[in-house]
């Protein structure tokens, strides 16, 4: 398989996942009434899950990607969001540093398995 085609294959499995959480997003939003759903503005934007099915989501008030605040949505209760008022990399640190659960997913997470280079 030649790198383009593996490349144009991954682009593809990212673009289907991003919309299917953009739907669970709009459908939430049907439900509950919580956030706008991108393209609106404002709308939630999905940039990672979790290994449980969770997604999180830039939440874009500004027009500085740097103050976008993240929120996470649990596939266990799609009506369910947890909202910060931090970045992305701030809740990136939380997660691989906290000890305990008190983090965006509310895990516990006291084992690393990430291994540097």
């Amino acid at each position: 398989m030649t790198v383009s085609r593996k490349v144009n294959e991954h682009l593809a499995n990212f673009v289907e996942e991003f919309d299917l959480k953009l739907e669970v997003a709009r459908l939430s939003r049907e439900e509950c009434d919580l956030y706008e759903v991108f393209p609106e503005p404002g709308g939630v934007i999905p940039f990672a899950s979790d290994l449980a099915g969770g997604s999180l989501f830039w939440l874009p008030r500004t027009s500085d990607p740097d103050e976008w605040h993240v929120v996470y949505q649990s596939r266990d209760s799609p009506e369910d969001w947890t909202t910060t008022e931090l970045s992305m990399t701030a809740v990136m640190f939380e997660l691989v540093t906290s000890q305990g659960t008190d983090n965006i997913l509310g895990w516990e997470i006291t084992e690393r398995s990430f291994v540097p280079f």
